[in-house]
């Protein structure tokens, strides 16, 4: 039985409500209040294109110490022997992804971090990393989750080969 009428007010069983909450409810609710956040910041301030550039700045900063910190794991797991290395690993590029969309989020130019010659962002070495540093399952959920979630990939100039990096054999 899928509810029970009591008077005026139906009742559901656990599964059916459980299922009715994951459809109405937002895919990522921390990404999106991080976002959102962000942008209320930007906004609060008197020059959005200077808050944008320094929020920017520091999101370029944060990402490049993150990407020395997976390189530095990577080289050390191939000398000793660390039981919670694929973790991390997946925790960093996580990370990194996580800031990649951030960006993408706020970055007002047409093709955000998509586009190599507008981006502080080196998107094909991100995409090279994941495809080397990841299992191939948790590639795909990476990659499909940086596709998916971004603002900017859907954009027309968004070159192909970059596109084409996307996808995993």
């Amino acid at each position: 039985m899928l509810s029970v009428y009591l008077g005026n007010i139906y009742t559901l069983n656990a599964p059916l409500s459980d299922q009715i909450v994951l459809f109405l409810s937002r895919p990522s609710p921390l990404f999106t209040a991080i976002v959102n956040s962000a942008g209320h910041f930007i906004g609060r301030q008197r020059s959005r294109e200077l808050a944008t550039s320094h929020l920017s700045e520091a999101l370029i900063v944060i990402y490049n110490v993150l990407k020395k910190m997976l390189q530095r794991l990577c080289n050390n797991q191939q000398q000793e022997d660390y039981s919670n290395t694929d973790y991390h690993k997946e925790f960093l590029i996580r990370s990194l992804m996580g800031i990649l969309l951030l960006s993408d989020h706020i970055d007002r130019n047409f093709g955000g971090i998509f586009i190599p010659s507008r981006s502080p962002f080196d998107i094909a070495d991100f995409i090279d990393i994941v495809k080397l540093r990841t299992s191939s399952a948790e590639a795909k959920k990476t990659l499909a989750t940086l596709r998916f979630m971004s603002r900017h990939f859907s954009d027309s100039e968004i070159p192909t080969y970059i596109r084409k990096m996307f996808e995993i054999n």
